[in-house]
């Protein structure tokens, strides 16, 4: 009777240490559901916030175009005045082509970014230590939130011109030039940061990977 007693409590406790676990993965899970989401609705948010800051913008930047076109007709020379107006373009063709390239690259950052949190939390569910790796992941979704916020900034500029003597339109053709050279490069230099970011969280995923010791916590809760 007493062996059929420890018998019966053994199964108890084994039984109940099952559903404990059981509860623990699940939590896991919606918490990583849960950071998942705020990522998603962090990003929504950003991308509502650009469309109406560049909304705002548009009336402005078309009255500076309308300006330039007008200033356009008083240069004389007519040689300069196509000169001016194909640089003009040239500059809105190449901010336009920089930023649509750092869009696409950004936007498999982002992918790779997901796939690595899927993985982490694959991970924690699996009773792994994630902290290190949930750390970076996070660094690295800041970093493309950023970088996507400086592009989206940089796509909604426009170089427009300051027509003003004609003796000084090769200085200022110049100082626009410079303008867009030095911003395209600032930008670069955001999406180079959110790059080393993800990479960093790669590393650290690929540490968990790697880790064949036991799950954290698995050996607490084996009965004795």
């Amino acid at each position: 009777m007493r062996k059929i007693s420890s018998f019966l409590l053994f199964s108890f406790l084994l039984a109940a240490v099952v559903v404990v676990k059981a509860e623990d993965v699940s939590t896991d899970r919606e918490i990583s559901l849960d950071r998942s989401q705020n990522v998603k609705v962090a990003a929504q948010e950003r991308k509502e916030e650009r469309q109406e800051k560049r909304a705002s913008t548009a009336g402005e930047l078309k009255a500076r175009r309308e300006a330039f076109k007008e200033k356009l007709k008083t240069i004389k020379d007519q040689r300069k005045q196509k000169l001016v107006e194909r640089i003009d373009a040239k500059l809105v063709d190449i901010n336009k082509r920089r930023t649509a390239h750092m869009v696409k690259i950004l936007d498999k950052l982002a992918s790779i970014a997901a796939r690595l949190e899927a993985k982490i939390s694959t991970a924690e569910a699996a009773g792994k230590d994630v902290t290190a790796a949930r750390a970076a992941i996070e660094k690295a979704n800041d970093a493309i939130a950023t970088a996507q916020s400086t592009v989206s900034s940089q796509a909604g500029k426009e170089y427009v011109i300051t027509i003003g003597q004609e003796s000084g339109l090769k200085g200022t053709v110049g100082e626009t030039m410079s303008q867009l050279q030095a911003d395209l490069r600032t930008t670069h230099k955001v999406i180079i940061d959110a790059k080393q970011a993800v990479m960093n969280a790669a590393r650290e995923v690929k540490k968990l990977q790697g880790d064949k010791s036991q799950p954290t916590g698995t050996s607490s809760a084996e009965p004795q």
